[in-house]
């Protein structure tokens, strides 16, 4: 299914859990936008580490992330030609992660997200 905007609020029917969180976090924070899209924008556009998502801050935090979304985040980084070569091996596993690099994957994963359900929201409005 793809994502829908109703009364500002995204709607995904079948969302993975990663879209899911990114869905609840955005239409937690709508009210702060014009429309849910302008966040899913900031977050495309701007990334994670300016703070516009709170609970992707604190090492722990993003550690808990990554290791909840593992396999959704690894599948993006694997599908995605742009990720820096430093956080693949040569036959596209990924390597083993350093602290810091938790914080790139899950700000990825999260971001890498809000720019694919934008798509989907922005096709869907295009077809209607």
């Amino acid at each position: 299914m793809t994502a829908r905007v109703e009364n500002n609020q995204i709607i995904k029917d079948g969302a993975t859990a990663l879209e899911l969180d990114v869905i609840e976090w955005a239409n937690k924070n709508a009210s702060e936008y014009d429309a849910v899209q302008i966040f899913l924008e900031n977050v495309a556009e701007h990334g994670c580490s300016g703070g516009e998502v709170g609970h992707l801050i604190y090492y722990d935090h993003v550690i808990s992330y990554f290791i909840e979304h593992e396999e959704e985040i690894t599948a993006l980084v694997q599908a995605t030609e742009s990720i820096d070569a430093f956080i693949k091996n040569g036959d596209g596993s990924l390597k083993l992660c350093p602290k810091s690099l938790y914080s790139e994957l899950s700000w990825f994963g999260f971001g890498e997200t809000a720019y694919r359900l934008l798509e989907e929201i922005n096709e869907n409005e295009d077809h209607n």
